[in-house]
C-alpha cells in the first residue's frame, strides 16, 4: 500500500518514527537531555564502552618473503606460441 502514497501508508510510517525515536535520555547525574547532539554525545560512549576497543598489534610485512618472482617474458609471445611453452 506504499505505492498508493495513502493517508494509511503516512500514517504507518509516523507510527513507525514514533516508536524508533529516542525522545529523551537521562545522564548519571540525573538530568535530561532531549536534544540530537547531546544525545549522541551520550549514547557513542556507551556504546562503545559495550562494544570494547581493540588493541593494535604491530604487525610487520616483509614484502620481498611474500612476493616470488616469475618470469613473464613468455606474456610477450603470440597465443599459439605460448601454448608450446606451457
Amino acid at each position: 500500500m506504499g505505492d498508493e502514497n495513502s493517508s494509511f501508508f503516512h500514517y504507518m510510517a509516523t507510527i513507525s518514527h514514533e516508536k524508533n525515536f529516542i525522545v529523551s535520555l537521562i545522564k548519571p547525574d540525573g538530568t535530561s537531555v532531549i536534544e540530537h547532539e547531546q544525545k549522541a554525545n551520550l549514547l557513542w560512549p556507551a556504546y562503545k564502552q559495550r562494544l570494547g576497543c581493540t588493541k593494535f598489534t604491530n604487525m610487520a610485512y616483509y614484502l620481498t618473503s611474500l612476493l616470488t618472482q616469475h618470469d613473464l617474458d613468455h606474456l610477450d609471445l603470440d597465443f599459439s606460441q605460448e601454448e608450446m611453452i606451457l
